[in-house]
């Protein structure tokens, strides 16, 4: 490497020095590349010599050391565009030279581009961001395999410092919940590796530990009336995953035809349903009293009371002549789907009491 500077042939033809110094070196190929400095020449040695590590950092095929990376991350645009173009500057150098948590930040919108949920993208991101934070990694550079597995082992035994307070201790976690964090950093480095930011995965080495030795909670079935209460509070929960309560109280008694619960209760019609659909109908009854009486109802526009008028007529009238008897039987029993639902003395009764004469 050298500083000159070149001689230039002014307008009045004279020949003078020029006022920028240059640095003159050969890359990583050994061919000669000449990068315009500054005007002092102090400056321009300091950039040659930071020149001479991109170049043995461009033929090791290495990674930027921390204070490389951050001299590229904060390089002018204009010089990064001259290093780029005569072949001093890999591209993965700058995006190596990225802080990891804009690194991140992409990774998770990547997440999202290929179809993933974003409770899961964010899952992620969170379990990736934690450790980083913990390791304290701001570069690539930075990423150790040994310092992962380090700070890992400490959130098994609830012995890692909170990054935010050092004074605070994080819960400890199970083998089988930090295997998840190992599964989403390689992710993570993965994703870097494919989008061409780094030349190879840093974490590769890092490996899960076996769950089984470190079991936090034995499953058991459940007991006496936990079955009942589970599935009414998630015939009457929100929807989760876009399936409502009722449809996930429905999936729940499917697990009746393998023989994991014992019973299931919901509204009548709907385990007349449930029979008529299983693979072994004559395994099922309906038994037992009713829990609940919960009648069910037709919707009508609000405060237009000539039209639930007219329909609480109709519906007494039907029920008056014994056609809703017929209509009853034409569906539920047996019905089209051998529902084979008989109606009940509740519903015998609420027919003769609608039928009088209003």
């Amino acid at each position: 490497m050298n500083v000159h500077r070149i001689n230039r042939r002014g307008p009045d033809g004279r020949i003078r020095p020029s006022a920028k110094w240059c640095v003159g070196l050969r890359d990583h190929r050994g061919r000669s590349r000449r990068v315009a400095g500054y005007t002092d020449k102090a400056a321009t040695e300091e950039l040659g010599n930071k020149l001479v590590r991109l170049v043995a950092a461009r033929a090791a095929r290495g990674l930027l050391d921390k204070d490389l990376a951050t001299w590229v991350e904060a390089m002018h645009p204009t010089l990064r565009r001259r290093l780029l173009a005569l072949d001093l500057l890999d591209p993965q150098a700058i995006d190596a030279a990225k802080p990891l948590l804009r690194h991140l930040a992409d990774f998770h919108q990547a997440l999202l581009d290929q179809g993933r949920t974003r409770d899961y993208a964010d899952l992620v991101r969170a379990r990736v961001g934690h450790v980083i934070a913990g390791c304290r990694f701001k570069l690539l550079s930075d990423i150790r395999p040994s310092t992962a597995e380090r700070y890992l082992a400490d959130l098994r035994r609830g012995a890692a410092a909170s990054p935010t307070d050092g004074e605070k201790r994080r819960r400890a976690i199970s083998v089988q919940t930090a295997g998840h964090y190992v599964a989403s950093l390689k992710a993570f480095c993965n994703w870097m590796v494919r989008d061409g930011r780094a030349a190879e995965n840093p974490l590769a080495s890092l490996r899960k530990q076996n769950p089984a030795a470190d079991r936090r909670h034995v499953r058991r079935a459940l007991a006496g009336d936990e079955a009942q209460r589970l599935l009414d509070a998630t015939r009457d929960g929100p929807s989760r995953y876009g399936i409502d309560g009722p449809e996930r109280a429905a999936i729940y008694w499917l697990a009746l035809e393998t023989g994991r619960v014992d019973a299931y209760a919901t509204d009548d019609v709907l385990l007349y349903g449930l029979i008529s659909k299983s693979k072994n109908p004559d395994q099922w009854q309906v038994t037992g009293r009713f829990l609940s009486y919960d009648p069910y109802g037709l919707m009508v526009p609000r405060n237009d009371s000539t039209y639930r008028r007219i329909g609480t007529i109709l519906l007494a009238d039907l029920m008056r002549s014994g056609e809703m008897l017929e209509i009853y039987n034409k569906w539920f029993n047996p019905g089209p789907t051998n529902i084979n639902m008989p109606i009940s003395d509740t519903l015998s009764t609420a027919f003769v009491i609608q039928a009088l004469p209003h």
